[in-house]
C-alpha cells in the first residue's frame, strides 16, 4: 500500500535535489519545514488530521473534543527540520523533542514501509487518549510482535504524545500495525482498533486491509461501540480484493459472551452483530468485501468464514470462505445484497442466506461441501443466484445442495453440479420460482434417493434442465435417483417447460414423435376451465373440501380414484351428474353421492349384509360458501383419492 510519506511534499523535495545536482537552479537547504510542509497540505489539512485523530467537531462526543480547532502550538512556527526515524518503535525513543515538532516515521514495524506517517509532538495532549495507532504514548512500551495486541490499551494519564497527521478519508489497519508477517498473529486487534477509530466519526469512516496474507486470533467484530457514540451505522470493512488479502485465523476463539445479540460461543474470522446493551437490534450499511477468509492449524475446519446477524442494509461481496465448518452464514439481514461469495471445503454448510426479506445476489459458489450447499430457511420475497458443486460428499448418500425450509415469495436461478444425494430439499415453502440446470451426479451407496423432496410446499420449477443430470452414472447408480418424493398432501409443485434425464424412471422426458414434455403439475387441486381436480383423504366423521360448486347448478364427479397404489378403489358416480340442488346443505344430514365403490375392478360382495359399497359410499354438502364437502359413511383405511369434477 503507498505511504503517504512519500507522496505529495516528499516527491516535491527529491525533484528539487535533482534539479540542484543538474546545476538549472541554484541550490538551498536540503530540509522541509514545518511552515513549508504546513504550507503545503493547508491548515485546514492539518486542523482536519489533528482534530480528526483526537476526536474534535468530526467525531462523535469523545473525551478530546474539547480540542477544538487548531491547536496554539501550530501558531507561529519557526522555520525547524523534520527528523525521519524508522519505526513507531524509534519514534518513541526521540528524547530531545519540543511542542509541535513533527516527524517523519517511515514504518510502523521497522523496515516493513508500510503504516508510516508524519507524527507530531504535543505536550499538551494527554496520554489517556493513547490508541497505539493515531495517538502514541511514548512511555507505553512498544511490545514485541507475538503479544502486540497488548500495545492499543491506554495505561498512563497527563500532557506528552505523538499525534499522526493523517486526513485521509478511510482509516487504513495498517496505521494500527497490521502486517502480512506469519510471526503476527493479532492483526486482528490492529484491524479491530481501526474500526473503532473509524466508528468515532458521525458518517463512519472506510477501513481499508491491504494486500498480504494477515493471520489472526480472534474474530474481527464489527458492531456498535459504546465508546464511539453506540450508533446502529457502522464502518465499512475493505480488502483489496479476495486474490489480494487474505485472512487466515489460527486459532479457536469465540467472541465474548453475553454481549452480542446473536448469542455466545461464535468463532468466526469476520463477526457481525448488535449488542445486548444498544436499545435497537439491528446494524445498519455493514460492507465487508475484498477478501478471502480462511481457517488454518488448530482451526481448520471449525468455526465459521464469515458471520452476521440482524445487520441490514448491508452488502457482501468478492469473498471467499475456505476450510471453515460453515463457510458463510447470515441471518435476519434484510434489505442485503450478496455478491461474488465462494465458500470452499466447507464441513456442515458452504453458504447460509437465512430469516430476512429482500435479500438479492448473485454469483453464489459452494464449492466441495461435505455437507448442505445452501442453507435458505426463513428466506422471505429474495432473489438469488446460487451453485453448489461437488456437495454432499460427506455420508454414504450425500445430503442436502439447497435446503428450503419456510422459504417463502423467493425466485432462485439455482444449479447444481456432481452433487451427491437429494438437490432441492422443501419444507413449508410458499411461492417458490426456479430455474436453473443439474449437471451431473455423484453416486450413492443404498437405497433409492429423490433429486427433489417436498412436503407442504407449492413450488415451480421453470425451464429447469436435467438432461445431463444422470449421464456419467452407470445405469445400475442411476436407478438410486428419482426425481421426486413428496407428501402424500399439501404440496403443490409443478415442472413448466422443464428437460429430463431418460434415466428418471418416474418422470416424462419425451412423448410422442420425440418432442420434449411441457407442463407436469403436482397439486391437491387446481381448476381450469370449469374443470376440477382435487385429491381428498378421506375419513369418516371428517368433511373435506372437495371443490367448489357454488358458480353451477350441476355437478358431475367424473371419476375418483385411489392415490394409493396398495389399494385399488374407484368410485362410480351417476351418469347424468348431480343437481346441486339436490346435495344437502346440511352437515348433519348429508346426501349420498357415489353409486358404488370398485375395489379391485369389481363391487365388493356383501359383508355381513352391508356391502362395502354401502359401508365406504360417499356423502356430502354444500356449504353457505358453495364448497362442495364430503365424508365417507363408516371408518376404513384413510385413503386419498384424485377427483376429477365437472361443472
Amino acid at each position: 500500500m503507498k505511504n503517504r510519506i512519500y507522496s505529495g511534499e516528499k516527491a516535491n523535495i527529491n525533484q528539487r535535489e535533482e534539479l540542484e545536482r543538474s546545476g538549472q537552479i541554484p541550490a538551498e537547504p536540503k530540509t522541509l519545514s514545518r511552515r513549508k510542509l504546513l504550507a503545503s497540505m493547508g491548515m485546514a489539512g492539518v486542523a482536519m488530521a489533528v482534530t480528526g485523530s483526537l476526536g474534535a467537531a468530526s467525531e462523535r462526543d469523545l473525551p478530546g473534543k474539547a480540542i477544538g480547532s487548531v491547536p496554539p502550538f501550530l501558531d507561529e512556527l519557526n522555520e525547524t527540520v523534520i527528523r525521519s526515524v524508522n519505526s513507531i518503535s524509534a519514534l518513541i525513543q526521540q528524547s530531545d523533542r519540543f511542542d509541535g515538532q513533527i516527524f517523519e516515521v517511515v514504518s510502523f514495524h521497522a523496515d516493513q514501509k508500510i503504516g508510516g506517517d508524519l507524527f507530531m509532538w504535543s505536550a499538551t495532549i494527554d496520554k489517556s487518549l493513547h490508541d497505539g495507532g493515531y495517538i502514541i504514548d511514548p512511555n507505553i512500551p512498544f511490545p514485541g510482535i507475538t503479544v502486540f495486541n497488548t500495545y492499543y490499551t491506554a495505561l498512563n494519564t497527563g500532557g506528552g504524545v505523538f499525534v499522526r497527521l493523517n486526513n485521509e478519508s478511510h482509516v487504513d489497519a495498517e496505521n494500527y500495525g497490521a502486517i502480512p508477517l506469519t510471526s503476527m498473529v493479532w492483526n486482528c486487534a490492529a484491524i479491530q482498533q481501526a474500526l473503532h477509530k473509524a466508528a468515532a466519526f458521525t458518517t463512519p469512516k472506510q477501513v481499508h486491509v491491504g494486500v498480504g496474507v494477515y493471520q489472526t486470533t480472534n474474530p474481527i467484530i464489527i458492531s456498535t461501540y459504546p465508546n464511539y457514540g453506540n450508533t446502529i451505522r457502522v464502518p465499512q470493512l475493505i480488502g483489496a480484493g479476495r486474490l489480494n488479502t487474505e485472512i487466515w485465523k489460527v486459532a479457536n476463539s469465540t467472541i465474548p459472551s453475553g454481549i452480542y445479540r446473536a448469542g455466545d460461543n461464535i468463532d468466526a474470522v469476520i463477526f457481525a452483530s448488535g449488542r445486548l446493551d444498544n436499545a435497537s437490534e439491528n446494524l445498519m450499511g455493514e460492507v465487508v468485501k475484498g477478501f478471502q477468509l480462511m481457517r488454518i492449524s488448530v482451526a481448520k475446519w471449525q468455526g465459521y468464514g464469515y458471520f452476521s446477524y440482524k445487520s441490514i442494509y448491508g452488502e457482501r461481496t468478492d469473498l471467499n470462505c475456505i476450510q471453515c465448518n460453515i463457510g458463510y452464514w447470515q441471518d435476519d439481514c434484510w434489505m442485503s445484497q450478496v455478491n461474488n461469495i465462494k465458500a470452499t471445503n466447507s464441513i456442515t454448510t458452504a453458504i447460509a442466506i437465512r430469516g430476512g426479506t429482500s435479500v438479492t445476489g448473485r454469483n453464489l459458489y459452494a464449492d466441495t461441501c461435505q455437507g448442505v450447499g445452501f442453507d435458505l430457511t426463513n428466506l422471505t420475497y429474495s432473489d438469488l443466484g446460487i451453485h453448489a458443486d461437488l456437495c454432499g460428499g460427506g455420508s454414504v448418500n450425500g445430503t442436502y445442495a439447497i435446503k428450503c425450509d419456510r422459504t417463502i415469495g423467493t425466485r432462485l436461478l439455482a444449479s447444481t453440479e456432481f452433487h451427491k444425494g437429494t438437490e432441492f430439499y422443501f419444507k413449508s415453502c410458499e411461492g417458490l420460482i426456479i430455474t436453473g440446470r443439474s449437471y451431473g451426479t455423484a453416486a450413492i451407496a443404498t437405497g433409492v434417493i429423490p433429486k427433489i423432496e417436498a412436503s407442504a410446499s407449492s413450488v415451480l420449477f421453470e425451464g429447469y434442465s436435467w438432461r445431463n443430470s444422470l449421464n456419467q452414472l452407470s445405469q445400475a447408480e442411476a436407478d438410486k435417483y428419482k426425481l421426486l418424493t413428496k407428501d402424500a398432501v399439501g404440496t403443490n409443485i409443478a415442472f413448466r417447460a422443464c428437460m429430463m434425464s431418460p434415466a428418471y424412471k418416474d418422470f416424462p422426458v419425451y412423448v410422442a414423435d420425440f418432442r420434449f414434455m411441457g407442463d407436469l403439475q403436482y397439486s391437491t387441486y387446481s381448476e381450469i376451465n370449469r374443470v376440477i381436480s382435487s385429491q381428498v383423504k378421506l375419513q369418516n366423521g371428517s368433511f373435506k373440501k372437495l371443490a367448489y360448486v357454488g358458480d353451477t347448478a350441476r355437478i358431475k364427479i367424473v371419476s375418483a380414484i385411489c392415490t394409493d397404489t396398495a389399494h385399488d378403489r374407484m368410485y362410480i358416480f351417476p351418469d347424468i351428474g348431480i343437481a346441486k340442488a339436490s346435495i344437502s346443505a346440511n352437515s348433519a344430514s348429508p346426501t349420498k353421492l357415489s353409486t358404488s365403490l370398485y375395489i379391485n375392478g369389481v363391487v365388493d360382495s356383501a359383508d355381513g349384509g352391508v356391502t362395502e359399497s354401502q359401508r365406504y359410499a360417499l356423502y356430502g354438502y354444500v356449504d353457505a360458501n358453495g364448497w362442495l364437502l364430503v365424508t365417507v359413511q363408516t371408518a376404513g383405511n384413510n385413503l386419498e383419492f384424485g377427483f376429477v369434477v365437472n361443472k
